[in-house]
């Protein structure tokens, strides 16, 4: 059957209405092959069933220790040696210079502090220009190094030059947040006192639907202790900051080699 050219133009015009719809109908589809309980982004849904198979995959990955948190992280600027108050108030200063901080620079920081002489005693005895002039150039450098000196001030004013361990007192210091007091707690004390939430992890939680919190980071938190077994609050964040800082990173996340891609419920 021949038809004229409005006929034609007519049946071309469906034609590619169809396409259009067939093309929008297949990416429709493949969004819902997901299972409800793999997308994270609805907050209805959660991707936990797994949460056992991807700790142990993340923690294979892991095993070479060999990311800028292993080498520059704060655990790794303490020196050791100097007997356990000292070390663990160079722990403690470390954690607060590492806040929006990268590894590596905390790392020169607490190196050039340690040269001058890291120690509740000599910190006390400095003015905050002197130990601003200390931490070079971190983030904050300002406040971090009020914190430092009030942080000082306090343990030997208030707690007879030992630091605090318990969380509620930690919370008291200027500065010092949740994460800082259990990354410092959990390390101090070597025990699962709470999970450290810093951007890695928050990233990261969220992104393989362990939690759908968005920008709260204490949310994430707060969800991620309401389900993971506490024996593993106290390793979580140095595994997960570490893979995120070599796979699973911000930008660009290496999603074709990471151990995860079959099990993320990020479409590839």
């Amino acid at each position: 059957m021949i038809f004229g050219k409005q006929e034609n133009m007519f049946f071309l015009t469906k034609q590619i209405k169809f396409t259009k719809f067939a093309k929008k109908k297949t990416k429709s589809l493949f969004f819902s092959s997901i299972k409800p309980s793999q997308n994270h982004y609805n907050s209805e849904y959660l991707n936990r069933e797994n949460f056992d198979l991807i700790y142990e995959k993340i923690k294979d990955a892991r095993r070479e220790k060999d990311a800028p948190v292993d080498y520059f992280g704060s655990e790794a600027c303490v020196e050791q040696g100097g007997g356990k108050e000292a070390e663990n108030f160079q722990r403690l200063i470390a954690l607060i210079i590492s806040v929006q901080n990268r590894d590596k620079s905390t790392a020169e920081a607490m190196d050039k502090m340690k040269k001058n002489g890291l120690s509740l005693e000599q910190i006390n005895e400095m003015d905050e220009e002197s130990i601003k002039n200390m931490i070079g150039n971190v983030n904050y450098k300002n406040k971090k190094a009020k914190f430092i000196k009030q942080a000082a001030s306090i343990i030997k004013n208030k707690y007879d030059s030992v630091i605090p361990t318990k969380l509620e007192e930690l919370l008291e210091f200027p500065g010092i947040g949740y994460k800082i007091a259990v990354l410092y707690l959990n390390d101090t004390l070597q025990d699962n006192i709470g999970i450290g939430v810093d951007t890695h992890v928050h990233r990261i939680a969220n992104r393989l639907g362990w939690v759908n919190t968005k920008e709260d980071r204490n949310k994430t938190r707060t969800e991620l202790e309401s389900f993971i077994p506490k024996e593993k609050w106290r390793e979580l964040n140095g595994l997960l900051v570490g893979f995120g800082q070599q796979i699973c990173l911000p930008i660009q996340p290496k999603c074709h080699s990471c151990p995860l891609k079959f099990l993320c419920p990020i479409p590839k």
